[in-house]
């Protein structure tokens, strides 16, 4: 029964992801993790969408890729860009400040190929 609430839970997210999140509203859920407002400039704007936020714990990192454990226990594989943005704070950083145990909030979209995207990464707590 664990199990099928993991794919439950991992199907809700990627179902979340591909939502027209421009059609709903652009205020957080709230609570740990979880979709929520995004902070990336411009991201509100109707006509560009809004991207899905997801708060989590890094697990694997690398430059090209991260693990994201969110926190009923599903991870989740985001890509990185030349586009991706990192901060901490109202500081920018660089992708090699973040170390596995970190808390971030990663906004992201889905991919033609399927895969997910970070478009922005937000340092919220170091481990």
């Amino acid at each position: 029964m664990l199990h099928a609430h993991r794919w439950f839970g991992i199907g809700f997210l990627l179902c979340s992801l591909l939502a027209d999140a421009a059609a709903q509203s652009p205020y957080s859920r709230g609570g740990r993790g979880g979709m929520r407002q995004s902070t990336n400039p411009g991201a509100n704007d109707p006509s560009k969408g809004v991207l899905p936020s997801f708060g989590g714990t890094l697990r694997e990192v690398d430059s090209k890729s991260f693990t994201l454990e969110m926190p009923e226990g599903n991870t989740l594989v985001f890509h990185l860009s030349k586009k991706t943005t990192f901060s901490d704070g109202s500081k920018k950083i660089k992708a090699a400040d973040l170390k596995p145990g970190d808390m971030v909030v990663v906004e992201g979209r889905r991919a033609p190929d399927g895969s997910l995207d970070a478009i922005g990464v937000s340092l919220s707590a170091k481990r």
